[in-house]
């Protein structure tokens, strides 16, 4: 009886590798890994300059040909064009909501807005034309330079703070502009009147975005709380998502609860989350996951309205 041969170790591992490489290929285990851009620019007619922006493109981009929805996230006062990627973990959190399929991917431009409350305010001495360079100069040169899905149905506007303020006021004075708006604390300064008294500080915390000094009719007119009634008379108003910490430091829940109202009084599609947080990057950045599942969901709703 002839003793019998071992198999060789090396055939056995070839062949291993070759079974490996024969199996069908996972598009999504192949795909790109998301790419981040923090110093784009964008020329704009309103500011009479380039904008300065930042950019998150999804994982695939650059191989899958595809179009996708654009959210533009806007920072708040003192902060920065980066901050939503450096401290509110934007990057981290999109790719795994991406990649456990909770979300579709998507576009998100992170513009510079200075300290401008996103007004246009050239005319009065302020920032400049803040509003028209992100609604219209931002707007079409990413539509003109990336694969968007450039309808409005396709377009969403968030922000914290000032940046709150601002996705609001652009949201609800040009609704034909945007599918989906969320504020994450909007400053929206509930409490002012035509008749209030104001300190010193007002001047620096709103630095020439409503005329110098501050002009509280001006900003009153602007603000999102006044344009209620102006939204719900619009066609195919977007809907809203809204954000706050309990333990707020400014007591913003009290401004976020009372546009909550005003918009279900007027039988507007609006969400509110309030969570135990201060007005920090901590409240903000735990509440993005839940505002990516609202803008993905209008996002969806829109591809369901393409497809009829």
């Amino acid at each position: 009886m002839q003793p019998r041969s071992l198999p060789n170790p090396w055939a056995i591992l070839i062949a291993a590798l070759m079974l490996f490489l024969a199996r069908p290929v996972d598009a999504q285990q192949t795909a790109s890994a998301s790419q981040i851009r923090e110093f784009e620019h964008a020329h704009s007619a309103a500011l009479g300059r380039d904008l300065l922006y930042s950019l998150y493109l999804p994982p695939g981009y650059a191989e899958a040909g595809l179009r996708y929805p654009t959210l533009y996230l806007l920072h708040g006062k003192d902060g920065n064009y980066l901050e939503w990627l450096h401290t509110g973990h934007l990057r981290q959190i999109l790719d795994t909501m991406i990649a456990d399929g909770k979300v579709g991917p998507m576009i998100v431009v992170m513009p510079d807005g200075a300290n401008s409350w996103y007004a246009d305010s050239k005319a009065i001495g302020g920032p400049g034309d803040y509003a028209t360079a992100i609604a219209v100069d931002l707007v079409a040169a990413i539509d003109g330079a990336l694969r968007t899905k450039a309808e409005s149905r396709f377009r969403g506007i968030g922000g914290l703070s000032m940046g709150g303020f601002g996705a609001l006021h652009l949201a609800f004075q040009q609704p034909f502009r945007y599918g989906a708006v969320a504020g994450f604390s909007p400053a929206l300064w509930a409490e002012l009147t035509p008749d209030s008294k104001l300190g010193a500080h007002i001047f620096s915390v709103f630095d020439g975005a409503f005329g110098r000094p501050f002009e509280v009719r001006r900003f009153l007119a602007a603000s999102p709380l006044s344009m209620v009634d102006a939204l719900a008379a619009a066609k195919n108003p977007p809907p809203v998502f809204l954000a706050v910490g309990d333990h707020d430091r400014y007591k913003l829940y009290l401004d976020t609860f009372e546009l909550f109202r005003r918009l279900r009084e007027k039988s507007l599609e609006v969400d509110m989350r309030m969570t135990g947080g201060d007005h920090d990057w901590d409240t903000w950045s735990a509440e993005l996951p839940d505002a990516l599942l609202f803008f993905d969901r209008q996002f969806k709703r829109g591809d369901d309205a393409a497809s009829r």
